[in-house]
């Protein structure tokens, strides 16, 4: 009977220690998750104006809230919204809107700072060739 109090006992030592790395790594995959959406949304929208889509601008706005983004036509309806996971939001670059222009694909830089109330953040940079780089800090 000791013995098996004894296992009980270093099993939920165990759980105990491995709970916190669980929810870590669990906010880390979203927020590499998130970050992706948003670079696949700017990516989907300069190829879309590169090819001169409906023969117009797109682009993705960035809610003044910073918890979510729509990719959009020019003049046009949103062509997809998407709402952040909880937990995550944008921290910097909240209420911007990133416009490639037709056939060329550039833009006026940017940075898109999007994190975890946590503290960890990825930075999105897009440079005026359109050129998009993801960095962590």
């Amino acid at each position: 009977m000791i013995e098996l109090i004894v296992v009980i006992g270093i099993f939920t030592s165990l759980l105990f220690i491995s709970i916190p790395s669980y929810l870590t790594i669990r906010e880390n995959v979203a927020l590499k998750n998130e970050s992706f959406e948003i670079t696949s949304a700017l990516r989907k929208a300069q190829n879309d104006a590169i090819v001169s889509k409906s023969g117009k601008k797109h682009g993705v706005r960035f809610a003044a809230d910073g918890m979510s983004f729509s990719v959009f036509e020019e003049s046009g309806p949103t062509i997809v919204e998407h709402r952040f996971v909880k937990g995550i939001k944008i921290y910097e670059g909240a209420g911007t809107e990133v416009v490639f222009n037709r056939l060329t694909g550039q833009t006026a830089s940017a940075t898109i700072t999007v994190g975890l109330s946590s503290g960890k953040q990825k930075d999105i940079m897009i440079d005026e060739t359109g050129k998009i780089l993801v960095n962590d800090q």
